[in-house]
């Protein structure tokens, strides 16, 4: 009995209060009655909070085919993921008693059908969690004109979006063909790159006795190493889709049969896509449209091409066997290790020199290694996981040394690397 009556007094406790907050505390959205398909509509959260000073949070579940974005905030964190929207407050605001949060709402443009749109406002008050439920908006999502099939809301989760690739990253080549003078196979090729911002490449392997050239070369850069041309940004183009362009000159009289790929940095993963090749398009078209058309039309491609991921590996020394043919006691041997790292080169030969008298007047701090590479015996001194550090040092050499031709080389799992490419796959900062 003593415990019915205690359970009933706690219960009527909650309640009380469940009835202070709701009294007191509330939640209105304010939202439009019609969303057109294919526009964004501006939603409205008005919140009184009353005294409430502490953590709290809005929330609400938007359904697939809906996207959020911010804009005004009244100093919460935003975050849109998974299709849960979420204003979060570590601390409210003390000298409002009201707070108004807003944000645009974009219905994709095959959408159609009624949803419902609520919210919970989340808050802490005197050690408990509290919940207070905001009135539901019932929001019709007018099809739009421009779609020939439109798509009910309630169906969209489970609709199979083949006109978009996964990662909606895509790389297309137009099949190489020859200029005017007939001396150049041309390779153009079209990169959706969406929202990505940094550190891109691509790598092209040609045929056996093929090479390659750019007219252009600061931005991107571009390079080629038989088999392999390639391409590599620091920093991405503004636009979403864009254009480039190389020739292989026309010495074997057949046209190249070309494989390549498109990555990415993204948090530390590197994004691999294989590159697909159509015959039927012309990327001398400077036409957005156009581009985009060609992304849509390539929607069977672009599903059966390969993708992977991959995550850099951080760096470690690790003890290896040396080849014993070459005379380590004259020249100690760089030993390869796992991940990006760089050195600073000091000088190059054809024949091994006795390092620690050789080296000795430059007063170096680290020690030097040497490294047989394209022919040459390579010197080299540091290992520097940050391309900066490494930078720094040669500065420092070139200061404190007659050394005037030091330069940073740089390494992946022991095997020398452009340094354009260590800085995008270690995601570095470039430095001059």
């Amino acid at each position: 009995m003593a415990r019915i009556l205690i359970y009933l007094i706690n219960s009527l406790v909650v309640l009380f209060i469940s009835g202070i907050f709701s009294e007191n505390i509330n939640v209105d959205i304010n939202a439009p009655e019609v969303i057109p398909a294919g526009e964004k509509v501006l939603i409205q959260v008005t919140i009184n909070k009353n005294n409430l000073d502490g953590f709290a949070r809005f929330q609400q579940i938007i359904p697939a085919g809906l996207k959020a974005t911010k804009f005004q905030t009244s100093n919460a964190e935003f975050e849109f993921k998974d299709n849960r929207l979420r204003f979060i407050w570590l601390k409210l605001p003390k000298d409002q008693k009201e707070i108004k949060v807003s944000y645009f709402l974009e219905a994709d443009e095959r959408l159609k059908g009624n949803f419902d749109l609520g919210g919970s406002f989340i808050f802490v008050s005197d050690n408990s969690r509290n919940t207070i439920q905001s009135k539901i908006k019932n929001i019709f999502i007018k099809p739009s004109p421009n779609v020939a099939r439109s798509i009910d809301i309630k169906d969209f989760r489970d609709f199979i979006d083949i006109s978009k690739p996964k990662d909606e990253v895509v790389c297309i080549r137009q099949k190489p063909y020859l200029d005017e003078n007939k001396s150049n196979y041309v390779v153009n090729l079209l990169v959706y790159k969406k929202d990505k911002e940094k550190f891109a490449k691509i790598e092209e392997i040609l045929p056996k006795n093929f090479s390659a050239f750019a007219e252009q070369t600061k931005d991107p850069i571009f390079s080629f190493k038989s088999p392999v041309a390639k391409y590599i940004w620091m920093n991405l183009p503004k636009e979403p889709y864009f254009v480039v362009s190389y020739k292989i000159p026309n010495t074997e009289n057949q046209n190249p049969q070309i494989k390549g790929e498109f990555s990415y940095v993204e948090d530390g993963i590197t994004h691999v896509i294989e590159i697909i090749e159509r015959d039927d398009i012309d990327l001398t078209r400077k036409d957005m449209a156009y581009w985009q058309s060609i992304i849509k039309s390539s929607s069977d491609l672009i599903a059966k091409a390969k993708r992977s991921t991959r995550k850099t590996e951080p760096y470690k020394e690790q003890p290896v066997e040396t080849d014993q043919s070459f005379n380590t006691e004259l020249t100690p041997i760089l030993d390869p290790v796992k991940g990006i790292y760089y050195r600073v080169q000091i000088a190059a030969g054809h024949h091994p020199v006795n390092i620690k008298k050789y080296f000795k007047k430059y007063k170096l701090k680290h020690e030097v290694k040497s490294e047989q590479h394209e022919g040459w015996i390579k010197y080299s001194i540091g290992a520097f996981i940050v391309y900066k550090d490494a930078r720094d040092y040669r500065n420092f050499i070139w200061n404190t040394t007659t050394i005037d031709d030091a330069f940073v080389a740089a390494y992946n799992n022991g095997i020398r690397i452009t340094v354009q490419e260590a800085i995008m796959v270690a995601n570095q900062k470039w430095y001059k």
